[in-house]
């Protein structure tokens, strides 16, 4: 695998399926507020761990190789 291994802002907007990078900005604060991070920076296993997904799901969704499933 290759590329960056924090979840930034814009990949919460694309996991979202969201344009509004206010709404995805709030929830990478509140995520970094509940994992106890006080660095701005969220690992993507972290993401998946806490939100319950696989991580080969969730890379692939970041990458462009699929599309997020409606909840």
């Amino acid at each position: 695998m290759e590329g960056h291994i924090f979840l930034s802002v814009k990949d919460l907007q694309k996991l979202l399926g969201s344009e509004s990078y206010k709404t995805a900005h709030r929830l990478h604060l509140s995520l970094r507020e509940a994992l106890g991070r006080k660095s701005k920076y969220i690992l993507i296993k972290e993401y998946c761990a806490y939100e319950g997904f696989e991580f080969a799901y969730i890379w692939e969704v970041l990458r462009g190789k699929s599309t997020p499933k409606p909840k």
